[in-house]
């Protein structure tokens, strides 16, 4: 078996999350939201994105919630994060397609936070995905990896 292989069977709108996250998002993490929320359903996700503070629950929910392609998952998933077509720019500057370098040329530096969301160092309540996967924030080629989805979320105090 391929070590990115998942062993466990995750419902559909679980494992499309997975696969939208790719290998930023560990399998170990899903067991440790499942442990602290103790369910998957709609309303345990829609509860994430309105009370949690963790920003790995908050993105697991967003991706989970982005499963269900319909108006009313789209209008309660709009102020959390954009994706694929979105047109918007972060400070009239950084959109999706900009990269790693353009977000530290024209806003600051981007770092890992303690739960290895990607953020823009004093920039609270906001992190980005990326394409590709790099094991370390150091890797060259991580700075011209492209941003794939931007997500806001309720910064802690």
């Amino acid at each position: 078996m391929d070590n990115n292989e998942s062993t466990i069977s995750w419902p559909d709108h679980i494992d499309y999350a997975l696969k939208e996250l790719g290998e930023a998002y560990p399998e170990r993490t899903v067991k440790i939201f499942l442990d602290r929320w103790g369910s998957f359903n709609l309303e345990t996700l829609v509860h994430i994105l309105r009370e949690a503070q963790n920003q790995n629950d908050t993105l697991l929910a967003i991706f989970a919630l982005g499963y269900w392609d319909t108006p009313w998952t789209r209008e309660l998933l709009l102020p959390f994060m954009v994706h694929d077509g979105y047109r918007g720019k972060l400070m009239d500057t950084i959109g999706l397609g900009s990269t790693v370098a353009d977000v530290e040329r024209q806003i600051g530096p981007v770092e890992e936070d303690e739960e290895d969301n990607l953020v823009i160092r004093d920039l609270p309540g906001l992190c980005f995905a990326i394409e590709g996967y790099f094991p370390d924030v150091k890797d060259p080629a991580f700075r011209h990896a492209a941003i794939k989805g931007i997500c806001v979320f309720k910064a802690n105090a």
